[in-house]
């Protein structure tokens, strides 16, 4: 019966050292914080900030500055509906200026994206995307024209 309490207090003392080994430490005043690296198998080495700092820089998410057009229908001689995804509108942003450029040949179409506010590196983004449509008034029927999506150059169908 004695041995139970033992091998308990082993167990937390063993427990107790393994944890407090694998606490970070704050460097003493005057330590040169950027020669701090810890080896990292997948990325070689990287640097460790010190507890209570966060990395300085500018944050490095990508956001692309437009929609890529996945459809389009033709509504009315002059009017295009077209379709793209869209996501969480903190993350992926949402349909701000539609720019149409119009030539003989083709009719290019920008959906430029709106972001509320700056990305956040730290913070998850939901990974859903929804169809989502909007409406295109050109200057003049489309005709035989071609229609461009002008994120991408890519040419759209346009279902008729």
């Amino acid at each position: 019966m004695m041995r139970m309490p033992a091998v308990f207090a082993i167990l937390c003392l063993g427990l107790y050292a393994a944890c407090s080994a694998q606490t970070p430490q704050n460097p003493p005043a005057g330590t040169d914080t950027k020669q701090l690296v810890a080896p990292n198998p997948a990325t070689g080495t990287r640097h460790i900030p010190p507890i209570g700092t966060t990395p300085s820089g500018p944050p490095t998410v990508y956001r692309p500055p437009a929609y890529a057009i996945t459809d389009a229908k033709l509504a009315k001689p002059d009017t295009l509906e077209v379709s793209y995804q869209a996501g969480y509108v903190p993350c992926n942003g949402k349909l701000g200026k539609v720019e149409v450029r119009e030539t003989p040949d083709h009719v290019s179409i920008t959906l430029h994206r709106v972001y509320p506010r700056p990305p956040n590196p730290r913070r998850p983004c939901p990974q859903y995307l929804a169809i989502k449509w909007t409406t295109v008034k050109l200057d003049q029927p489309l005709g035989k024209r071609t229609v461009v999506d002008g994120s991408t150059g890519k040419t759209i169908t346009v279902q008729r």
